[in-house]
Formats: structure tokens, C-alpha cells, sequence
């Protein structure tokens, strides 16, 4: 019983740990990948922005990709979604718990579909990170598996350029 309970704890550390994660990722990438494509950022406006990104919550983060992109529908919907289990882990995990028959067991699966999820999240957002690194380095090209990796994680049900599509183009 006492491995099961510190088996649970490890998988709700784990899922806060790739959920802050996801958001400082998305922070970095407001920063930087969907900036407008002809600016590359100095260190003063890095600077200036990492602050305010920093203090923002995963909805503020999303709505301001949303004015810097166009979302796919589906990845819309998979981030709605991400956002509100995000909010239910992080603020009632446990209310959610005690709403089940078998807490432990909700919690670890609740727990675990957080940590998909997030892990989920991260390679689309470092993918997305890398192609547009390579995109201000044209003439230093990917190794192979770096490339293997963007392509893999990159094609979330549709490749990245689908998935993230640059307002007025």
C-alpha cells in the first residue's frame, strides 16, 4: 500500500513537473517562433517579455498564441482541453479524487493522462521551437535525427506548418 501511495506521489510530481514544462515552453516560444517571421528578438525584448510571460497562466499563454497564430481546429480543441485538466489537476486533484469510488486509482490515472498529455505538448512545442531554429540557420542543416524528431513529433495529426499557421498568410 505505502508503494502504491509513493508510486502516485512520483506520477503527480512528475505531471506538475511537465506541465510547468509545457507552459515555459509555450512561453518561449511566444518569444521567439511566433514572433513576426522577420524580426528575430534581441536580449533587452527577451528580457522584457520574459516577465510578463513568465506571470501568465497557461489560458493567458494560449489566447496570446491564438492572436499570433491560427490554430488547427483539432490541436484548438486538444488545448481547450489540456487547459481545463491542467486547472482540475493543479487547483482540485484532491476534490477529483474523493468524487471516485477508488481515489488512488482516479488520481494515478488522472495523473498519468497529465503527464501524456504534457509530454505530448512539449515535443510539439520544442519541434515547432527546432524548425524555426533552422529556419534562421538555413545554411547549418539538422543532423538526421533532429530531423527524424521534428518530423515525428511535428506531425501531430497534421505537420507543424498545418498545425500553426501564421495570421494573414
Amino acid at each position: 500500500m505505502e508503494d502504491e501511495s509513493l508510486e502516485l506521489a512520483a506520477t503527480v510530481g512528475r505531471a506538475l513537473i511537465c506541465i510547468q514544462m509545457v507552459e515555459l515552453l509555450l512561453g518561449s516560444l511566444l518569444r521567439t517562433a511566433f514572433r513576426a517571421a522577420e524580426t528575430v528578438p534581441t536580449v533587452q525584448e527577451l528580457e522584457r517579455e520574459q516577465e510578463t510571460v513568465r506571470r501568465a497562466t497557461l489560458g493567458c499563454l494560449i489566447k496570446r498564441l491564438r492572436q499570433k497564430v491560427e490554430l488547427d481546429p483539432e490541436l484548438e480543441t486538444y488545448l481547450n482541453k489540456f487547459v481545463e485538466d491542467r486547472n482540475r489537476f493543479v487547483h482540485h486533484l484532491v476534490e477529483e479524487a474523493s468524487k471516485s469510488a477508488s481515489d488512488e486509482d482516479h488520481s494515478r490515472d488522472f495523473s498519468k493522462q497529465m503527464l501524456e498529455d504534457s509530454i505530448r505538448l512539449m515535443e510539439l512545442f520544442f519541434a515547432k521551437f527546432l524548425s524555426w531554429y533552422q529556419a534562421l540557420q538555413p545554411n547549418e542543416p539538422m543532423d538526421e535525427e533532429t530531423k527524424r524528431y521534428v518530423e515525428q513529433a511535428g506531425n501531430w495529426k497534421k505537420p507543424l506548418h498545418q498545425l500553426f499557421r501564421v495570421r494573414g498568410s
